[in-house]
């Protein structure tokens, strides 16, 4: 081998291996960090999920690569608190004319 093809032969295994460390990172970063709260669902949705009892409920979640007897602890999922909507003023219901008897009775003549 010459001395050039032994400097690019360098020069890819270092940008392979920064390649492999940025995926790594990336990788890394997405993950749920231990004591990351999870929100509850009533039910699951499509994929691979997991249930565990909170408050009396099934709580499910997404697996996220975590098998049966490795869930998240329970300290970890909560039900999301959704606020209270406001209360609605409902208006009278409205007065229509031919529903009023004396409109329509004119002069008697």
């Amino acid at each position: 081998m010459t001395r050039d093809t032994v400097d690019e032969l360098a020069r890819a295994a270092v940008l392979l291996a920064t390649f492999v460390a940025i995926c790594l990172l990336v990788d890394w970063t997405s993950k749920a960090w231990g004591g990351e709260v999870t929100y509850c669902r009533s039910d699951p949705g499509p994929g691979r999920w997991i249930y565990r009892v909170v408050d009396g409920h099934r709580c499910w979640f997404e697996a996220g690569g975590l098998r049966r007897g490795r869930e998240k602890p329970k300290e970890e999922l909560a039900w999301p608190n959704y606020a209270e909507p406001p209360a609605m003023e409902v208006p009278m219901p409205p007065r229509f004319p031919w529903s009023e008897e004396e409109r329509f009775k004119g002069d008697a003549r």
